[in-house]
């Protein structure tokens, strides 16, 4: 039973590792996006109503 419960931990901690490299990968791009257009503040909210 516990070795099931390790193994589940040790997949689910790996998972989270990915989890968490994809967030800061997607966070630092938006940064970066975000530096770039300070002129202009992109809200997310309004993200929609943007026509390119």
């Amino acid at each position: 039973m516990w070795e099931i419960a390790l193994v589940l931990f040790c997949h689910i901690s790996a998972l989270n590792q990915k989890f968490h490299l994809v967030v800061a990968s997607l966070f630092t791009n938006f940064v970066c996006i975000n530096s770039l257009f300070q002129w202009k503040p992109l809200p997310l909210s309004h993200s929609n109503d943007v026509h390119p």
